[in-house]
C-alpha cells in the first residue's frame, strides 16, 4: 500500500497530467479542431443561450443533424456547454477540450475512490494512470462527440455511488440520491448510455449479492517463482538489433511505392471517414493498448480465481453489452462503438489488479514495474499518434470565405464539398455554422446535371480538388474569394 500522503501527491500529479493533455489543444490552437457533431453541439449550446432550449433548429446546423428545435436532443450538453459560454466566454477553450475536461476529471476521481473502496489505493493510482493516458477517452472529446464522453464520464460516479448503496447494510440515503441524479444526468445526456448505465448497475448489485452468497473452489494453482533480476532480460537486447535490422528493411522497400500498398491501405483505413470520424475508433485493441486489453482479460481471470464476484459481475455486463455489435449484425453499430468510451475506462480496473498483483511479488516486483512502464509507454505512443493528427476543423481561409457568404445568408448558396484528407479533423460543418445559410446544397461534384444559374453563388472548399469539367464549369464566373485553396463564385 502507499502511504497517504504519497497517495494525495501522485492523485494530484496524475489529474494535473490529465488537465496538461485535455487542454493543449485549446491552448495549442485558435481554432475549433472538433468535427461535425462537434459543430452541432456548440451551434445549439450557442442557440440556447440566444433563445432557450425551444429554439428552431437553423437550416444551416442541420447539415449532420436532424432535430427541427433544439429540445429535440436530450438536453444536458446542450443546457451546461450554453450556461458555460454563457458567463465564460471563450469560445473555442471551451470547444477545444475545457468542456470535456471538467467531466474527465470528474471521472478521474471517481475512478480512483471506486477502485480504492474495492481494492486499494495502490490499484486505484495504477487503473488512473491507465485513465489518464486512455486514447479513446480524448478521442471522443477532439472529434466533438461531447454527449457520448459526458454520459462515460458520469457513468464513473454513477456507478462508484451506486456500490455503495448496494454494498451497504444501511442503505445510505446520499447514496441513493447520489446513484438516482447522476444516472438521471447521463439519460438526459445520452439515453443510450443511459441504459447501458442501468444494465451495469443491475449486474454490479448481481455481483455483490454473489459476493455475499456465492463461492466458487477452482483447483489450487500452485506456482512457484524464483527471484528474478533484469539481468535476466538482457538476452531479450536481440530485439533491439533485430528491429533495427526490420526498420532499415521497412524504409528500403517504401523506395518503391507499389510496395507500401498493404501499409498505405491499413493507416488509410484507420484514417479515412467513418460518419465523420477517422476509422481508427473502430477499433477495438488498437484505441485501448493491446497491453491493457492483454492485462485486463488476465486481470479478470485472476478476480474469478478470487471470487470477486461484483467486479466480475460489472466487466461479464460491460463486456455483453459491447459484443452486441457483432452478435446482432456484421455491419456498424455506431451506438454500440458509443459505448466503448465507458468499457475502455472499465478495462483499466482488472488491468491494474493484475499488474499490482505481479508488482507485489517480491521475486517478480522489478518485472512487475518494467511492465507497468511499457503499458504506459505504449499507451503514451498511441495518444501521440492521435495528437500528431490533430488539426483545426476549419481554416482562416474557410472562415473569411464563409464571412463574405454570411452578408449573403439568405441568397442560394451551392458548396462544392471535395472530398477531405484520410485523418483530417477539416469538417465543413464550420463553413456553414461560420456563414450561417438558410439556402444551399452541397454536392461532392458538379456535372452536366448542376444548373448553375439557380445559384448566387459558388463555394469550392479545395480547387486542388477540381477535375478539369468542373474548372470549366466555374471559368466563367466572377470570382470575389481566392485564398489558400478556397474559393467563392459569384453567379449572378
Amino acid at each position: 500500500m502507499i502511504r497517504t500522503n504519497k497517495t494525495s501527491t501522485a492523485l494530484i500529479i496524475i489529474l494535473l497530467v490529465i488537465a496538461s493533455i485535455a487542454l493543449a489543444p485549446a491552448i495549442a490552437y485558435k481554432l475549433p479542431i472538433v468535427q461535425t457533431d462537434g459543430a452541432t453541439h456548440y451551434t445549439y449550446a450557442k442557440l440556447y443561450v440566444e433563445s432557450g432550449l425551444d429554439a428552431k433548429n437553423p437550416e444551416y446546423n442541420k447539415w449532420g443533424s436532424g432535430e427541427e428545435k433544439v429540445s429535440d436532443y436530450p438536453p444536458f450538453t446542450t443546457i451546461v456547454f450554453g450556461n458555460i459560454l454563457r458567463f465564460f466566454g471563450n469560445d473555442v477553450f471551451w470547444i477545444n477540450g475545457g468542456l470535456g475536461l471538467i467531466f474527465i476529471i470528474i471521472a478521474a476521481v471517481s475512478l480512483y475512490f471506486f477502485v480504492k473502496d474495492v481494492f486499494n489505493s495502490s490499484i486505484a493510482l495504477i487503473a488512473l494512470l491507465f485513465f489518464a493516458l486512455n486514447l479513446r477517452i480524448y478521442y471522443t472529446l477532439f472529434v466533438g462527440i461531447y454527449p457520448a464522453l459526458i454520459a462515460a464520464c458520469l457513468s464513473i460516479p454513477a456507478l462508484y455511488f451506486s456500490y455503495k448503496f448496494f454494498s451497504s447494510e444501511k442503505r445510505q440515503v446520499l447514496s441513493f440520491v447520489m446513484t438516482f441524479i447522476i444516472t438521471a444526468l447521463v439519460i438526459f445526456t445520452y439515453p443510450v448510455m443511459g441504459a447501458y448505465l442501468i444494465i451495469l448497475e443491475l449486474f454490479l448489485w448481481l455481483g455483490i449479492k454473489a459476493r455475499e452468497k456465492l463461492q466458487v473452489n477452482f483447483p489450487k494453482i500452485d506456482i512457484k517463482v524464483k527471484r528474478s533480476s533484469l539481468r535476466e532480460l538482457k538476452p531479450l537486447l536481440i530485439i533491439i538489433p533485430i528491429a533495427l535490422l526490420f526498420l532499415l528493411a521497412l524504409k528500403s522497400f517504401t523506395i518503391n511505392e507499389s510496395r507500401v500498398t498493404w501499409l498505405s491501405e491499413f493507416t488509410g483505413e484507420m484514417f479515412k471517414q467513418c460518419s465523420g470520424y477517422p476509422c481508427v475508433w473502430k477499433y477495438f485493441v488498437i484505441m485501448d493498448s493491446p497491453l491493457i486489453v492483454l492485462f485486463a482479460a488476465l486481470g479478470f481471470l485472476y478476480l474469478l480465481y478470487k471470487n470477486k464476484w461484483d467486479i466480475i459481475f460489472l466487466l461479464i455486463g460491460a463486456l455483453a453489452i459491447v459484443m452486441l455489435g457483432s452478435i446482432v449484425t456484421t455491419g456498424i453499430v455506431y451506438l454500440i462503438y458509443r459505448f466503448y468510451v465507458l468499457f475502455s475506462i472499465l478495462l483499466a480496473i482488472p488491468a491494474a489488479v493484475f499488474i499490482y498483483k505481479i508488482i507485489s511479488m517480491r521475486e517478480l516486483r522489478k518485472i512487475g514495474i518494467l511492465l507497468l512502464v511499457i503499458m504506459l509507454a505504449m499507451q503514451a505512443a498511441i495518444l501521440g499518434y492521435f495528437y500528431a493528427h490533430i488539426q483545426p476543423s476549419i481554416s482562416q481561409s474557410e472562415i473569411s470565405a464563409a464571412q463574405i457568404l454570411y452578408q449573403h445568408k439568405d441568397s442560394n448558396i451551392l458548396y462544392l464539398v471535395k472530398e477531405k484528407d484520410p485523418g483530417s479533423f477539416k469538417s465543413f460543418k464550420w463553413v456553414l455554422l461560420y456563414a450561417k445559410s438558410e439556402h444551399y446544397v452541397t454536392p461532392i461534384q458538379l456535372d452536366s446535371s448542376i444548373n448553375l444559374s439557380m445559384y448566387d453563388y459558388v463555394f469550392v472548399n479545395d480547387e486542388s480538388k477540381l477535375t478539369q469539367q468542373e474548372k470549366s464549369m466555374l471559368s466563367g464566373l466572377n470570382k470575389i474569394f481566392d485564398e489558400g485553396n478556397v474559393q467563392v463564385f459569384q453567379v449572378k
